[in-house]
């Protein structure tokens, strides 16, 4: 089979940018995207092999992947930007399997580098409508920048809601309803609403009965300092 793409543009200065791919554009399992742009200025730009859905609406959205992440099968990352000056950024590294991401009224998210994603998981980053003060009228809804961290490792039908913060090296239970900022390094963060459970943790991706200390990521990283 061979590489497929799907791209609808409406609009004037949009830009895809696909990088250096690590095997051959034939294969599907690497290489199969469907893009969808309404709107004016808006960049994709990624490093390496992706599998997925973009579709950006309005003016001045930026999504940015870098390299070498792998994804589970086509419907792996799904990204909406709907309002306009939007950001996602994902890094390298990253196993995928089931992510959709929403994005509205010019919030943006930052995912960091080795980390894994589960099945199911949703981040919903803003809010679609606006939400009033009662006495005034005035409008409550903020900006906010969304962030995980490097090597989280995120479990089955998780939700992320605005201004949740993962930080490194923690775990999120499965059916984890986040939607606040967590701060502290190496915890297991679960629960509706989510909370600490557990820390002083790490995590690797290795199977438990394959686990091998000198493959683990924290042993790489302490021996490359």
């Amino acid at each position: 089979s061979s590489a497929k793409f799907s791209i609808n543009l409406s609009g004037n200065d949009n830009i895809i940018m696909i990088g250096a791919v690590p095997v051959a554009l034939k294969d599907t399992k690497t290489f199969k995207l469907s893009i969808g742009i309404e709107g004016n200025d808006n960049t994709i730009k990624t490093d390496g092999a992706l599998r997925g859905t973009f579709f950006l609406k309005e003016n001045n959205n930026t999504i940015s992947i870098g390299k070498e992440n792998s994804f589970e099968n086509d419907a792996s990352l799904k990204i909406y930007a709907f309002h306009g000056n939007s950001t996602c950024e994902i890094g390298n590294n990253n196993y995928i399997n089931q992510i959709s991401i929403q994005l509205y009224n010019q919030n943006s998210i930052m995912i960091g580098s080795h980390s894994m994603f589960s099945t199911g998981i949703t981040m919903f980053i803003g809010d679609f409508h606006t939400v009033l003060k009662n006495s005034t009228k005035e409008t409550l809804n903020s900006k906010t920048t969304v962030t995980i961290g490097n090597h989280v490792w995120v479990g089955m039908n998780v939700l992320l809601l605005k201004s949740a913060q993962i930080p490194n090296n923690c775990i999120v239970g499965a059916g984890s309803v986040v939607a606040k900022k967590f701060t502290k390094e190496n915890c297991v963060i679960a629960g509706n609403p989510a909370k600490i459970c557990k820390e002083d943790i790490d995590w690797d991706g290795q199977s438990l009965h394959k686990y091998k200390e000198e493959n683990a990521y924290w042993y790489k990283q302490q021996n490359a300092k």
